[in-house]
């Protein structure tokens, strides 16, 4: 979930480069025959279309482990070492419901992403090799959109507040989300350089205080080495 100031800026690149994007309302069914022509929605009008493409999500296959008698909820449900709930099966990637493994967890959820795919994997081996080690990792994720790199380090929810870094050369974008003061996850549009401080800056659990986040005067590698 990405902040609204980020995706207002993603949304006006995609406008800009000609793309029509319709919110608020719902697609009702797809017409044709035997070929999609259009697509109808809920307020009655119909957009003709060629070709189709539906996102809708992803639901975990855990019919295996169902089957084997382990408990599943959204996922396969497994502690921080990646042990379902047998104690004796690993499971990991998108089908796994984990405790979060964020520096300041606070619920669980499944992470479809390719770094925890990969950093949850790498945990879970030490399960296999018999020196165990808990799952703990900052998430982080990317989306390259047209000349567009999306990146995003932690784990925000949609009542953090918003600090905005501004950023004078044009297409680029950094925002920051708090919960209280805490500094919980990072947004960066076409800004790699802010993105890798921040994300080892979230991952060591350094402080940033909202005042100096606004401040691009200094930059954050000076704040966050500070």
């Amino acid at each position: 979930m990405v902040s609204t100031v980020t995706a207002d800026v993603v949304t006006a690149a995609h406008r800009a480069a000609g793309i029509r994007i319709l919110t608020g309302v719902r697609p009702r069914r797809l017409r044709g025959d035997g070929v999609v022509g259009a697509v109808e929605l809920e307020d009655g009008r119909a957009l003709p279309a060629q070709l189709v493409l539906v996102g809708v999500g992803a639901r975990p296959r855990d019919d295996l482990a169902r089957a084997a008698g382990l408990r599943c909820d959204n996922g396969i449900v497994v502690d921080e070492r990646s042990l379902a709930s047998d104690s004796r099966t690993v499971a990991v990637g998108d089908c796994a419901n984990l405790p979060d493994p964020s520096p300041h967890p606070a619920l669980r959820l499944r992470l479809e992403s390719v770094d925890n795919a990969v950093e949850q994997a790498k945990a879970a081996a030490t399960v296999l090799a018999g020196e165990p080690r808990p799952y703990r990792s900052t998430p982080w994720f990317w989306s390259d959109q047209g000349s567009l790199k999306l990146q995003i380090a932690g784990l925000a929810r949609a009542d953090d507040d918003i600090v905005v870094r501004p950023d004078q050369r044009s297409g680029r974008s950094t925002v920051l989300r708090y919960r209280g003061d805490r500094l919980v996850a990072a947004e960066c549009v076409n800004n790699p350089a802010d993105f890798l401080v921040l994300r080892k800056a979230l991952g060591a659990g350094v402080p940033l205080p909202r005042k100096s986040a606004a401040d691009t005067s200094v930059s954050l590698k000076k704040h966050l080495s500070g």
